[in-house]
């Protein structure tokens, strides 16, 4: 876990906040290790009050997902397809298999469709983006903390 993510969020997902309000008040970064890491900053909580359609919100921010080779890819996939066979189909386990693999035979050479891929990295540069903002805006509150 890098860290995690206080904020103030509308608590209806189907509705709207009134008078055009954001839905998202505010959003802090605290990393690993910070005092505020589990307990929500009061200056934060005072922006909702109870009744007011807002709610305090956790989340832990966790580090990127490194992308597999293809050899690796290959060898997990073939273990979990061995694995779902043998506990499924424990007698006929092999020839099931052997069924799967000549189905999709690119899939457990650890190959990828292009269009999860292009998903996969589109994901993955927002969630970068996000940090990076994150971050940021948590240098630039301690710093002003600081002064």
């Amino acid at each position: 876990m890098i860290g995690a993510v206080w904020t103030i969020k509308w608590g209806n997902p189907y509705t709207e906040p009134p008078a055009g309000r954001p839905r998202v008040l505010a959003e802090w970064f605290f990393p690993t290790g910070h005092a505020n890491l589990r307990q929500c900053p009061p200056a934060l909580q005072a922006l909702c009050s109870p009744g007011d359609g807002y709610k305090v919100c956790w989340s832990a921010v966790e580090a990127l997902p490194k992308k597999q080779p293809k050899d690796k890819l290959a060898l997990t996939r073939q273990k979990r397809l061995r694995q779902r066979m043998e506990k499924k189909y424990p007698l006929f386990a092999e020839m099931m298999i052997e069924q799967e693999i000549e189905k999709r035979p690119s899939f457990y050479a650890g190959e990828t469709d292009q269009a999860i891929e292009d998903a996969r990295d589109r994901a993955e540069s927002q969630q970068r983006q996000r940090l990076a903002r994150l971050l940021a805006e948590y240098k630039e509150r301690e710093g002003a903390l600081k002064r």
